[in-house]
């Protein structure tokens, strides 16, 4: 990611993909783990249904952006 974000951007549009990256990865870093933890509270099996909806995203949501464009 690091080599093609460096590849496409430059001076301070590459600075502020970086931050903006930075900001991205806390707020999953700060959410992802709570999330997690409401799931496994809610079913026995939270944790799998977490990472199996969050795979799925990580599917879906470029099939979405690449129909919208």
């Amino acid at each position: 990611m690091m080599g093609i974000i460096g590849r496409e951007f430059r001076d301070g549009n590459l600075v502020s993909v970086y931050s903006v990256m930075s900001i991205a990865s806390g707020v999953g870093a700060f959410i992802g783990p709570g999330a997690t933890g409401v799931a496994m509270d809610i079913t026995k099996h939270g944790l799998p249904y977490f990472a199996a909806f969050a795979c799925a995203l990580f599917v879906v949501l470029p099939i979405l952006r690449t129909k919208g464009a």
